[in-house]
């Protein structure tokens, strides 16, 4: 799930601490979390809450600087102070809920989103959420109501369409996907991984020029997307454009030197080019990174 830093602090800015030198820390640690200065606001924040124990919003920027921090568990901690203070707040269930797919506790973060949609039939991003643990969960068709439930609500929620997409994509649905990616990409055209997913949903259906023509893009936006540079290899690969896969797969390489795919689709190209003492070093290392099919390659190709 997407890190939501906007709706936190448009929540910040709307809530009220009872004290008010409890709430003069709280407005400290918010501005030092907005600058990402994260221990200073823990500091800030730690203050307030132990001035005003009913200060939910202190809670919830807690909460959400943990969250930021990586530390999955104190976020959840500081999340239920903020629902027992306020447990009507559907929001802060939403937040929890996002907390609980960082833990993989899949089935806490149905239970949370299960009662808010209960509260709220209404709530598009909850749908989405909802739709995203399915598609984790491997249940594309249950998973694809949901984002048809939250794009019904709120046509312009970009992530319910990527969402969507991925679960049809998923499904072998790959036109229905590249439907929904442009769409979502309509709606933002800055999301790098949803030129990924198009570039991806296209080498399937073989469409290598288009799947090309998007996973440019993705690497525009995100000049180290290791995924991006391997599909687009396999794309120019399936071009006869031997080298300029090659180029990729080098790339890939030098971005993650421990991920065996970036090897093996390297060493099979270096094959193709009668490269074959580097190719079969590559797929050498491949192996050893945990590709087990290069070895199959070797025993073909390498004796």
């Amino acid at each position: 799930m997407k890190k939501t830093n906007g709706l936190f602090f448009a929540l910040c800015q709307t809530a009220f601490c009872y004290s008010q030198t409890s709430n003069e820390f709280y407005q400290k640690g918010l501005e030092a979390s907005s600058k990402k200065d994260y221990s200073t606001a823990i500091n800030y924040l730690t203050k307030a809450i132990e001035i005003n124990h009913k200060c939910a919003s202190c809670f919830y920027t807690m909460a959400f600087v943990h969250y930021q921090t990586s530390d999955l568990k104190s976020a959840k901690m500081d999340i239920n102070q903020a629902i027992n203070i306020e447990p009507k707040n559907d929001t802060l269930y939403v937040y929890r809920a996002i907390f609980e797919d960082a833990l993989k506790d899949y089935a806490s973060v149905l239970l949370d989103l299960d009662k808010v949609i209960e509260n709220d039939p209404k709530y598009a991003m909850a749908y989405s959420l909802r739709g995203g643990v399915k598609l984790e969960l491997e249940k594309y068709q249950n998973a694809i109501q949901d984002f048809n439930k939250a794009i019904e609500i709120d046509p312009t929620y970009a992530d319910a369409f990527v969402f969507r997409g991925r679960a049809k994509s998923s499904l072998e649905d790959y036109r229905g996907a590249i439907q929904d990616f442009s769409k979502a990409l309509e709606l933002n055209a800055k999301d790098y991984q949803t030129y990924y997913y198009s570039g991806y949903a296209k080498n399937m259906l073989k469409d290598y020029i288009g799947a090309i023509s998007d996973l440019n893009k993705a690497i525009q936006l995100k000049s180290d997307y290791f995924e991006a540079y391997i599909n687009r290899g396999i794309s120019k690969s399936a071009l006869d454009d031997v080298r300029g896969a090659l180029q990729d797969y080098n790339k890939a390489v030098e971005i993650d030197p421990n991920n065996g795919v970036a090897y093996y689709h390297r060493g099979l190209t270096k094959l193709r080019l009668n490269q074959k003492d580097s190719g079969c070093l590559d797929l050498s290392k491949a192996g050893e990174l945990g590709e087990s099919g290069a070895y199959k390659v070797i025993q073909q190709f390498c004796k």
